[in-house]
């Protein structure tokens, strides 16, 4: 067992430093990013559902407090 263990942390690959770049992201790059997830009403869709959802949650809470002063 010390062969295998000491064969894994020779194999070990070495800490680099990262390059770091600045400036701004293309607009094309968004939309390459966007697009990837599915065509255009997919996103349009699961955007619309998910403020859906948080109105759904936030419009249950509101009538919670109303319901429980009255």
């Amino acid at each position: 067992m010390d062969g295998l263990q000491s064969s894994w942390t020779e194999s070990e690959p070495e800490m680099v430093a990262e390059m770091q770049a600045k400036g701004s992201v293309n607009s094309k790059v968004y939309w390459m990013y966007v697009s990837a997830g599915g065509n255009c009403i997919v996103t349009l869709l699961v955007f619309g559902m998910c403020i859906l959802a948080q109105l759904a949650i936030s419009g249950g809470d509101y009538w919670m407090s109303y319901w429980y002063v009255c």
